[in-house]
């Protein structure tokens, strides 16, 4: 790499880490309701401040027991370090644990690309600015999602087994072993899916590069892994008050009993259609495109090989959502730049890199500043301001309930709300709604408008206005 390579590098990587930051903070609140209830509502639980998880969560139901809690137990000690140094701001435990794991995640990421490049793409201009402030990332580690950790365990693993595929045998081989199995292990136990990576590796190995050595690492790396599984256990034993085998209960509960298909079934092809039109579109497309392509062109490398049979799996479990692809779908602009490379000296290649410059970029700002989900901006504004209120209502629908699930980790800590029909004519009171014209139809009250997550730029388009996704806090007093 040049000087003025280097240089950009840097850059670049100070810019990625800025935006990871950004997103942290910005990128407020859950993308999937997993991602609070089935993570965040045992965090409550271990606070104090939810004594009814194993009701109000079927997962963690005596019936059931089917979730993890290594990663919650994570982000408990986390919050029990921050209340130690008097930081009691529900948002501030939030942020620090977005922000850190955010950090891990661009620095392992980083370690990713200078490994594999040149070996799955091209080292030039297009592909280092691509890769590194590509759209999904920040959006993807700053989530508390267990695809998010779960992923960036894995990878580290994936860093030490490739140093073993390198190395001839000596004494530090069983070290990185040690290592490789530890972290495939931690992620198999923040995220059970990530185990079909896992076992790709070992398929892999056996199709395409089976030796004695690399036979008995497999046997070393399998054995830590199983450690990890048990230590995994140990974990989720303490969270579930007694001894519970969490693997088996989440298989038979999904795969045996079948409920899984409870929650819908579809048919095998929906990934080749939901990608393209819900992965930042026209950017999903062309990964599609890409991941077939080099299926087809280079089955054999090994990160090529896992992708495509993790995808494989999913495509014939009924049950699909584009976040069960999320693992898949970080390799993504390694794929499509490996694609590219392939037809660099046509003309039709500079143009696509041109349209999905524009689309990234584009999709980095809005997915980098705009809130995952709208009320737990709205929860940000009344903690802040939570001193200075009183009598606080809401119209319709109840915003510290999520799909009728309350994220007490939030809520616990602001005021009481109650509907507005039951306000017992107060001078003065807020009122927090998804629907402005409903403001207006209060006789003799004047409602100013305080906060709403969303600025009144957006609605520029009418038919926004007929959609309830934004939502608004009003100060009102009575007219006399």
């Amino acid at each position: 790499m040049s000087v003025s390579n280097k240089y950009q590098f840097i850059i670049l990587i100070i810019l990625s880490f800025a935006i990871h930051c950004l997103a942290s903070n910005f990128s407020a609140g859950f993308y999937s309701q997993d991602e609070h209830f089935q993570i965040l509502s045992p965090v409550e639980f271990l606070l104090g401040i939810n004594d009814n998880l194993y009701e109000e969560i079927w997962e963690f139901s005596d019936e059931f027991k089917i979730r993890p809690w290594f990663q919650s137990y994570i982000y408990f000690y986390i919050i029990k370090i921050l209340q130690f140094l008097k930081f009691e701001d529900p948002f501030i435990w939030i942020f620090t644990i977005k922000f850190l794991f955010s950090f891990l995640g661009v620095f392992v990421f980083i370690l990713f690309y200078l490994n594999f490049k040149n070996r799955l793409f091209i080292d030039n201009n297009f592909n280092r600015i691509f890769i590194l402030l590509f759209c999904f990332y920040p959006f993807f580690h700053s989530r508390t999602s267990s695809e998010n950790l779960g992923m960036t365990f894995f990878l580290i693993g994936i860093l030490f087994f490739d140093i073993i595929l390198k190395l001839k045998r000596n004494n530090k081989q069983f070290y990185y072993e040690l290592l490789a199995g530890i972290f495939f292990g931690l992620a198999i136990i923040t995220r059970y899916q990530i185990l079909i990576f896992v076992f790709a590796i070992y398929l892999w190995v056996f199709i395409y590069s089976l030796n004695y050595n690399n036979f008995k690492s497999l046997i070393v790396i399998g054995f830590n892994i199983i450690f990890v599984l048990i230590l995994g256990l140990v974990f989720d034993s303490f969270g579930y008050q007694e001894i519970n085998i969490t693997y088996y209960n989440y298989f038979y509960t999904n795969f045996i009993s079948g409920m899984l298909d409870n929650f819908g079934r579809d048919p095998w092809w929906f990934y080749f259609l939901e990608i393209p039109k819900s992965f930042f579109p026209p950017i999903g497309l062309l990964f599609i495109i890409a991941f077939i392509y080099l299926v087809y062109k280079k089955y054999n490398n090994l990160i090529i090989f896992i992708s495509f049979f993790y995808f494989l799996i999913f495509i014939f479990i009924g049950h699909k959502e584009l976040r069960f692809l999320f693992p898949l779908l970080f390799f993504s602009p390694f794929f499509i730049c490996a694609f590219l490379d392939s037809f660099i000296q046509y003309k039709l290649t500079k143009f696509i890199k041109t349209l999905i410059f524009f689309f990234n970029f584009l999709f980095l700002i809005i997915f980098s500043l705009i809130p995952a989900t709208e009320q737990v901006s709205l929860y940000k504004y009344i903690y802040k301001n939570k001193n200075n209120l009183s009598n606080i209502y809401y119209e319709e629908d109840n915003p510290y309930f999520v799909a009728g699930l309350n994220p007490k980790l939030y809520t616990h800590y602001l005021p009481k709300i109650k509907k507005i029909n039951d306000y017992n004519k107060d001078d003065y009171f807020h009122l927090i709604t998804r629907d402005q014209s409903k403001v207006k139809s209060l006789l003799n009250i004047k409602c100013v408008k305080s906060y709403s997550v969303y600025p009144d730029f957006i609605y520029i388009n009418p038919n926004w206005k007929k959609h309830k996704f934004n939502w608004f806090f009003y100060n009102c007093s009575r007219q006399k």
